[in-house]
């Protein structure tokens, strides 16, 4: 199904990849460093799964599609995921 290319036996065309690489990543990632610092996701995120006692939050469960990653990965996920469930 796959086969070998000849390329990879030659590093030229892994450092033309990392040179394409470097030529776009300054506008992958957004100017707003508010946007790209560490955030918690949590995906199930309602009523049900929170737990309120004497009007204060107690616990919140449901956790194990939490996700650590940058403010813009929920633009993404997000998006993906209304897609794929369409």
């Amino acid at each position: 199904m796959f086969q070998k290319s000849s390329a990879q036996n030659s590093p030229e065309p892994h450092i033309e990849l990392y040179k394409k690489y470097l030529s776009i990543c300054p506008y992958i990632l957004p100017d707003d460093e508010r946007m790209s610092r560490s955030t918690l996701w949590h995906w199930d995120m309602h009523a049900p799964n929170i737990f309120v006692k004497d009007d204060g939050i107690t616990s919140v469960i449901d956790w194990q599609s939490t996700l650590l990653a940058p403010c813009f990965f929920n633009i993404v996920i997000r998006s993906s995921l209304t897609i794929m469930a369409r």
